[in-house]
């Protein structure tokens, strides 16, 4: 697996990590604390997200016509603003960070941009356990505390506490419980590390919701309709709906990287892409679909209390403006989630699915055998789900605490299993995870040659032993990627070289943006040994990759040179 965000280096000797012993009860105390944050967030994230969209549906009112087309104009300029206003301002924006994302998401979500709560949720969650990273956390449960704060914000913001721990599972700690998993044993129970994530993911699933629920309400996030079951000789039928989630799938994947990727390519200033990304929207809003826009779960109760308001026509017309909207509204820098709309897409998938079959069948005797397309939009949810964001577990169970009813749980699950199918067989990526972008190393398998890029990678940094703080900052603000690599002795100077430590830059940056004033080379050393991954292995370009995937455990993580020994890129098996 290709290394191209370096989100948790850690010390490579199990020796030293099992020096760091600390009581559980600190980390399950904090897990509770970040259940109880997160829930705090998520109420008052929605509160402000409905106080926006107040102020904006009066403005829309006394707007004529397409003067309508404004509001997400003035979202994605109020956006902008405050990027702006951040520029230059890297250690008040870190200190703000966990307000300051809340804020844009109100903005973005207020003004009806194609998006949703849940990114922004799981962030305020993650917040918690990032602050007490390095003050009272051991390195060895600091994932653990970022799975609990994605629990807590996918709990709060669907009132799911099952579900926000079965994406924490799925997602933060897939790669540790895999690991854990190779070295377990037969039957042999569970290591106490993994018991312990598990507590403390569940932990603070359960008290987000329960503070989501006083702050809230009790009731689920969307109203479920009444729904007709049809027999087990319709299950076929959701089958066919799972291979055809899975379609949307991959093109609502592409659609969002090909946005992307044509926006970053222009010369377009980042602070410039939310007015395009509003001027966008309130196009498509205006005189396309306004039911793409963000509106709560309104537009959900809308697709599935249908009895006949959407024809097939409109809600192929909505399927479509989904994905286009989605694609620019994320690709435009704008804050928000994508859970939201790939609910709202497969529910309108479903439903035309639904439409089409009650149309097949009318005037025949499965007339009555077939379910209604209330249900094939409830399980065109899950599967578009699953397959987007590669989490079936999670959409199964979401689906199950949102209908509070067990009867689809078996149509459920064919169609997020084939969905998942379809997607995995295919070349699309999820959502969750940065396809490789030019000049890094591609991921690679079996004997080939690792085929790394040319060695001016930019934002692949090479600093020395005697880097200062005003330094690296300057090479961090300038880095566009997330890790660089220290070397013994000058950094990019003459001299024999040897590389020492690779390093995590956001959270450099982070901490010493964070300092309160000036900083020696002893003190800037220190925040790069803390952050840093000491012991790695050199390897060439035209090394195979079947010897390394072979090697011992502790040489995991590979700097890759060229024939110069200039640094190309990260390689982690």
């Amino acid at each position: 697996m290709v290394m191209t965000v370096g989100d948790e280096m850690r010390g490579r000797e199990q020796g030293k990590e099992d020096l760091i012993l600390e009581p559980d009860s600190k980390v399950l105390f904090v897990a509770c604390l970040t259940g109880l944050w997160t829930g705090s967030g998520v109420v008052a994230l929605n509160r402000a997200i409905h106080a926006v969209e107040d102020a904006t549906d009066a403005l829309g009112d006394a707007l004529p016509g397409p003067g309508a087309l404004l509001v997400p104009v003035i979202g994605g300029v109020t956006v902008s603003l405050i990027q702006v206003l951040m520029n230059g301002r890297e250690g008040l924006a870190g200190k703000m960070r966990a307000v300051l994302d809340p804020v844009l998401a109100a903005v973005t979500l207020g003004t009806g941009f194609s998006l949703g709560p849940e990114g922004p949720s799981v962030e305020i969650g993650k917040s918690l356990a990032k602050t007490f990273r390095r003050r009272a956390i051991p390195e060895r449960c600091f994932t653990a505390l970022l799975a609990a704060g994605s629990a807590a914000g996918i709990s709060a913001g669907f009132n799911a506490p099952i579900s926000g721990v079965f994406f924490a599972l799925e997602t933060v700690l897939e790669r540790e419980t895999s690991q854990a998993r190779k070295a377990k044993a037969g039957d042999a129970p569970p290591p106490p590390k993994e018991a312990l994530d598990l507590a403390v993911v569940t932990l603070a699933s359960v008290l987000a919701a329960i503070v989501s629920q006083i702050g809230l309400g009790a009731e689920p996030a969307m109203s479920i309709p009444e729904y007709r079951l049809g027999t087990y000789v319709d299950f076929p039928l959701y089958l066919v709906l799972g291979f055809l989630s899975g379609g949307v799938s991959v093109a609502f994947t592409k659609s969002v990287s090909w946005f992307d990727e044509s926006l970053a390519s222009r010369d377009i200033p980042r602070e410039a892409l939310p007015v395009f990304g509003g001027i966008a929207m309130g196009l498509i809003a205006c005189y396309v679909s306004p039911e793409v826009t963000y509106q709560g779960f309104e537009n959900f109760n809308k697709i599935l209390s249908d009895t006949g308001s959407f024809t097939i026509p409109a809600l192929g017309v909505i399927c479509l403006s989904k994905i286009v909207a989605t694609s620019i509204s994320k690709a435009s820098g704008l804050v928000g989630g994508i859970y939201a709309p790939t609910l709202f897409l497969g529910a309108a998938t479903g439903s035309l699915y639904g439409k089409l079959l009650d149309n097949v069948f009318v005037g025949t005797p499965l007339e009555n055998l077939v379910a209604g397309q209330e249900s094939f939009a409830l399980v065109g949810m899950a599967s578009t789900l699953s397959a987007v964001c590669r989490v079936p577990l999670t959409s199964t169970l979401l689906l199950f605490e949102l209908t509070r009813d067990y009867s689809l749980i078996l149509p459920t699950l064919g169609g997020v299993a084939l969905s998942f199918l379809f997607v995995s067989s295919s070349e699309g990526s999820s959502l969750f995870s940065s396809p490789a972008r030019p000049g890094e190393l591609p991921a690679a398998s079996g004997d080939a040659v690792i085929a790394a890029a040319p060695a001016s990678v930019p934002g692949l940094v090479v600093v020395g032993e005697d880097v200062e703080a005003a330094e690296l900052l300057g090479l961090l603000e300038d880095c566009s990627r997330p890790y660089f690599v220290q070397y013994r002795g000058g950094g990019n100077g003459g001299g024999q070289r040897t590389p020492r430590r690779i390093v995590t830059s956001a959270r450099v940056r982070e901490a010493l943006v964070e300092a309160t004033g000036p900083m020696d080379r002893a003190e800037v050393e220190e925040i790069l040994a803390q952050w840093g991954t000491e012991i790695f292995q050199v390897v060439s370009q035209e090394d195979e990759i079947g010897s390394l995937l072979t090697s011992e455990p502790s040489d995991e993580l590979f700097l890759v040179v060229d024939q110069s020994s200039n640094p190309v890129g990260i390689l982690q098996k």
